[in-house]
């Protein structure tokens, strides 16, 4: 904790080994949405409190065990929000919670939960991603996989 940021890259991060940077996360969502790197940061941290919300307690734990310190505040909003417990919620809304959290419009929420979730896919990796993504229904298919 007395380290200075740049040492965090040093440190291991759960289980799993290194997990890339805030920074690094939120700068790969600003090269997919072509936002700059602050607005990228509310993007990713709309989804993420979005998807914690949306997706059972134990996978948030998941996610957090793989993802940097920073984005854990969202995560953990997110898990806090629907008591730990999965939330029905169709694409359409889940889209709109994250144009609201993220002060956009629908289809650039849209889109920027398209790059959140592919950023996220490639952090975590394809096992947890599916982990997460199999409590989804298939209407979310064009925000996992781009079609």
């Amino acid at each position: 904790a007395e380290l200075g940021r740049s040492y965090g890259r040093l440190l291991a991060r759960g289980p799993f080994g290194l997990a890339p940077t805030a920074g690094e996360f939120e700068t790969k969502v600003a090269e997919r949405t072509s936002l700059d790197v602050v607005a990228a940061r509310r993007a990713t941290e709309a989804v993420l409190e979005t998807l914690a919300e949306r997706i059972a307690g134990g996978e948030v734990q998941d996610l957090i065990e793989r993802l940097p310190v920073e984005l854990h505040p969202p995560l953990k909003m997110g898990n806090t929000l629907s008591n730990g417990e999965a939330r029905s919620m169709s694409l359409d809304e889940f889209v709109g919670r994250v144009a609201e959290r993220e002060g956009v419009s629908a289809g650039e929420a849209r889109e920027h939960t398209r790059a959140v979730l592919r950023t996220l896919r490639e952090v975590v990796g394809d096992d947890e991603f599916f982990d997460v993504t199999v409590q989804l229904p298939d209407e979310y298919d064009v925000v996992l996989t781009g079609r």
